[in-house]
């Protein structure tokens, strides 16, 4: 049914129904996933059983093809489950990231029409504060430890154990899904507007990232060690939709540490991972006897980190980069046999993509020079993101030309690699997110202290951006830096909560009243010590309640990957 010669692929194949069924029946006991957190391991075949009483279970409770179904969970087997379960129905899986709280929630649940609402205990609470319920009429909720504690409610939305519904039968569901259906309802950051619900149909859910299989020699032998969370389209399309694909398997973690990560590397046997920013943090960790005790050959690193070399010679592993959008497909990468020169570029385009740098007015720009970075897919019929989501005047913005507009810079070298250069759009790159500004500042602006608000970019030590905010407080009313850091922390997840607070009397604006950002950007870079600095003044905090109270609870601390995900 898949190939690795992308030529021959039958498009009508992808389905989750059939890519399951066919795995199933070919490699039946082969295990597929193992869970690191309890070792619990599940072969091809059980997850096809598994995920037909998964599916049957949500038919059974009136959540059926069409439907769109939330999900707020962090990685698991019953996650992943999930995902397969209602793709086979034809209902549309709405990923949450688990760090969206209050408002955003609302927004996330309103907005992409949810009916029904998949849960994990520990976030149930954080649902139950919110003021809405949209259209929902049904909160699944899962528990790690066993039977789901429920809420009583009075709320008319029916709450159930998530457990109740894999009682039902595992015989497939039966239902008629097409590989044009759409499958998910991917958000990725807005950035003069709301976040955007990137419609995913099956083929493309499935086929997202398998131009990579080639690549980078993905095969029936890898392990992909997975500690980035599924709710994003890099572990889940990215990682591990491809091993199931070309018949690999998967090691899952719930979350990411640092500390852990070589242990569960070599443990699990794991050829493949995907590490995103965190390469500095692993180079900062002393010694460890599993670094070099393992069959790890590959591992994706976006951005490319400085000390690339230094990783590589420490750890024996060959570092890559690719280049994807959840806006639209995965049309550039690295391959393995890219000479070390060419480390810092983000590949070449991949098979069934075209892949220009325009002008302003489309017009292609000279070899060497900087463009902004256009994509075409056409190998394969829906197998590109069909646009945004009650979203048509953004999706037609995007797709001008009949091409698809990234809103990034690049340039192209001689022999064809392409390398980035900057956001031509306003949105901010952090942990592996990518941010809003004007959600950021829509949230800020909320305040009843503050009068005026604007969000932009710094560079990072780590090799992404960190979050700044200049502020002018409304008159007559007064508001510290510290008490804004203190809101911002309870009403956003955490990756958006600025790290640079700066306080004004105004902001400076064009003669057409627009923020130049640029001056405020410039004036926090050379001015780093001067600006109030989260990072500081939880270093401080820190270092101040160890001295009058060391066997006290520790305050909060800047998020790290062994505190919390940070993608």
């Amino acid at each position: 049914m898949i190939s690795r010669n992308r030529a021959s692929y039958d498009c009508t194949a992808f389905t989750y129904a059939n890519i399951l069924a066919d795995k199933a029946s070919k490699l039946g006991d082969k295990v597929f996933l193992t869970y690191l957190q309890d070792n619990r391991r599940f072969s091809y075949a059980e997850m096809d059983v598994l995920s037909n009483r998964l599916a049957n279970g949500f038919l059974a409770r009136g959540i059926g093809k069409g439907a769109h179904v939330s999900m707020l969970m962090q990685n698991s087997p019953e996650q992943v489950l999930t995902y397969f379960a209602l793709g086979k129905i034809g209902a549309v899986v709405v990923p949450i990231n688990t760090a969206v709280r209050g408002a955003f929630l609302e927004y996330y649940l309103g907005n992409s029409d949810s009916v029904a609402l998949v849960v994990d205990q520990e976030f149930l609470d954080g649902f139950l504060s919110i003021e809405k319920d949209a259209l929902l009429a049904d909160v699944i909720v899962f528990s790690s430890e066993g039977r789901a504690v429920l809420p009583n409610s009075d709320r008319t939305i029916r709450f159930c154990d998530f457990r109740a519904l894999q009682n039902a039968d595992g015989k497939p569901p039966g239902i008629d899904v097409s590989f044009s259906d759409t499958a998910a309802l991917m958000y990725t950051s807005g950035t003069t507007g709301p976040s955007k619900g990137n419609i995913f149909s099956q083929i493309h859910s499935l086929n997202f990232a398998t131009p990579l299989i080639e690549a980078l020699d993905y095969n029936a032998d890898d392990i992909y060690h997975i500690a980035l969370p599924l709710f994003h389209v890099a572990s889940f399309n990215h990682a591990l939709l491809v091993m199931l694909i070309v018949d690999g398997s998967v090691a899952l973690a719930k979350r990411l540490s640092v500390s852990q990560f070589w242990e569960e590397v070599s443990s699990s046997g794991a050829t493949r991972s995907m590490m995103m920013s965190i390469g500095g943090f692993l180079l900062q960790q002393p010694p460890s006897p599993h670094e070099r005790s393992h069959r790890l050959r590959t591992a994706t690193a976006v951005p490319m980190m400085a000390d690339a070399q230094k990783f590589e010679d420490r750890f024996g592993v060959r570092l890559t980069q690719a280049y994807g959008l959840t806006d639209c497909c995965l049309p550039l990468s690295q391959s393995l046999s890219d000479p070390p020169s060419k480390r810092f570029s983000i590949g070449r385009a991949m098979p069934g993509c075209q892949v220009r740098l325009v002008d302003d007015f489309d017009r292609d720009v000279a070899l060497g020079s900087i463009g902004e970075i256009i994509i075409r897919k056409d190998d394969m019929p829906f197998a590109v993101a069909g646009g945004y989501y009650k979203m048509p005047e953004a999706t037609l913005a995007a797709i001008r030309n009949l091409w698809f507009h990234t809103g990034d810079r690049g340039r192209q070298d001689e022999d064809g690699y392409f390398y980035f250069v900057d956001r031509k759009k306003d949105a901010i790159r952090r942990h592996g997110e990518n941010i809003s500004t004007f959600e950021v500042e829509a949230l800020i602006a909320g305040h009843p202290a503050v009068a005026d608000v604007a969000a932009y970019p710094i560079n990072s030590s780590a090799g992404e951006d960190d979050v700044a905010i200049s502020i002018v407080i409304d008159s007559g009313k007064t508001l510290t830096e510290k008490d804004l850091f203190e809101y911002c922390r309870l009403h956003m997840p955490h990756y958006m909560v600025p790290r640079y607070i700066d306080i004004r009397a105004e902001l400076p604006r064009t003669s057409t009243q627009k923020v130049r950002k640029q001056e405020l950007r410039d004036y926090i870079e050379a001015n780093a010590a001067a600006v109030w600095d989260c990072e500081r003044h939880q270093l401080s905090t820190r270092r101040a309640s160890q001295a009058s109270a060391p066997r006290t609870a520790q305050p909060f601390q800047s998020i790290t990957p062994d505190q919390e995900t940070p993608v």
